[in-house]
């Protein structure tokens, strides 16, 4: 995003009623939000709450309801895109001072992945691209079948029961074959590799710098992260901390062990919002320090605004990625 169009603040909030088919679009009033997104849904889930100022009674009669969807875009000088959208699963209005303030609590696909159940059991010697696929189709969503990955060679030898909600049936799949899934802001159920990268060669990367709105100087952090015996470690970012013994079984025979810790080394930056950036996508860091200049892949994003106030950034957590080709 270039520094000359980051100035006027632009949000539009459409809400929608799948019940009676009402749409009602706001982008006038104060609004200030914040939006958690994560590359991996199984172990953090995406979040959103949004506050809207001095609503009239019959809007406010309008959204106060349990179903319905809302989608928040935001950008700057009108030019605006979608940040995320989220099943409306508390609404509350309140009085802070002279002001009505209604306040919403979104996640995104609440309703598919906890209340839609699934029952299905899949064939011996099927590939577990497939079986995310047909899942992807009972809940709705579309799937993004990437070219890359050693998950997409998995073959379920004995066939696979899938059966619980949605996120249960996800999660208990992520945990069997060690893979992350994310589900993006236009409904598509999206696999990787664990800690594995989704991007193809000459995908578009973000650069955060001063000049693009770069509000604070970068620090490293990290993250204590889970790996399968044998799975290598990515020796750019990720150090070996231990591997736990685990207790043998009640006749005294030893359990095999299949985990081990790492930790995965990564950079914080805080930046002026750029709706494009999201989990999985590249951001690259330009500095006058040398020692943050890389290319990253986003693990988590928080977005906090206000259009009246001061708030309106965005804090990224990256890891180092090798061997990816950027434009």
């Amino acid at each position: 995003m270039d520094e000359n169009y980051q100035w006027g603040r632009s949000y539009l909030l459409t809400f929608k009623n799948p019940e009676n088919g009402t749409i009602v679009q706001i982008d006038k009033l104060r609004m200030s939000f914040s939006a958690e997104l994560y590359v991996n849904n199984k172990d953090n889930t995406d979040k959103g709450s949004i506050s809207i100022y001095n609503m009239s009674d019959a809007t406010v009669n309008l959204l106060d309801t349990r179903f319905g969807t809302m989608t928040l875009s935001v950008g700057y000088n009108g030019n605006v895109k979608q940040l995320i959208t989220g099943d409306v699963i508390n609404v509350q209005t309140s009085r802070s001072g002279n002001d009505k303030v209604t306040a919403f609590v979104l996640k995104p696909n609440f309703t598919d992945l906890t209340k839609t159940k699934i029952s299905y059991s899949f064939p011996e010697e099927i590939y577990l691209g497939s079986v995310v696929k047909e899942i992807a189709k009972q809940l709705n969503l579309s799937f993004v079948d990437s070219t890359t990955g050693e998950w997409r060679q998995i073959k379920c030898q004995y066939g696979y029961p899938a059966h619980g909600t949605g996120k249960q049936v996800l999660d208990d799949i992520a945990t069997t074959y060690s893979i992350e899934w994310k589900i993006t802001s236009d409904n598509a159920l999206v696999i990787t590799d664990r800690y594995g990268f989704s991007g193809v060669e000459g995908e578009k990367t973000i650069v955060l710098s001063p000049k693009t709105g770069m509000l604070e100087h970068p620090f490293f952090d990290t993250e204590e992260i889970s790996k399968s015996i044998g799975q290598s470690l990515n020796k750019k970012n990720e150090v070996f901390i231990e591997i736990k013994p685990l207790k043998p079984k009640k006749g005294g025979t030893p359990r095999k062990v299949k985990k081990y810790r790492a930790r995965r080394y990564g950079v914080r930056v805080k930046a002026l919002i750029n709706p494009e950036m999201r989990p999985n996508s590249l951001f690259k860091v330009e500095t006058d320090d040398s020692t943050f200049n890389d290319l990253f892949r986003v693990r988590s994003i928080k977005f906090d605004g206000d259009t009246r106030g001061g708030d309106w950034y965005m804090e990224v957590f990256g890891d180092a990625v090798e061997g990816v080709e950027f434009a």
